[in-house]
């Protein structure tokens, strides 16, 4: 099994964890056609739809920089990530990126 492989799986482990052993729900997307994972973070199980923290990323690292090891550093800093919210019970925001959307509507 390669490095990559461990890594992602690692990465499904711990997001499953995190939602097993925290308030937080977690939802986990595989998407083996692209090799993208998606993992989004709720602030709880009742309040699901509360979005604290997503990520999307594609796991050969074809828009990561990492030129020796496509995807490598991206994976690796995910799994950290889960591995610092499973023992903290908290997700700390200060490294993340702030992502807004707007969405509108047009009624006919």
């Amino acid at each position: 099994m390669e490095q990559r492989d461990k890594l992602i799986l690692e990465i499904l482990a711990l997001a499953y964890a995190v939602d097993r052993l925290t308030d937080f729900c977690v939802f986990i997307d595989y998407f083996g056609h692209v090799g993208s994972i998606d993992i989004e973070i709720a602030e709880s199980k009742t309040r699901w739809q509360r979005k604290i923290a997503t990520t999307e990323f594609y796991t050969d690292g074809r828009y990561q920089e990492d030129k020796d090891a496509p995807g490598m550093g991206w994976l690796a800093a995910k799994r950290d990530h889960l591995k610092q919210i499973l023992d903290d019970h908290d997700i700390d925001v200060s490294e993340m990126t702030e992502h807004v959307e707007q969405t509108v509507q047009h009624w006919f």
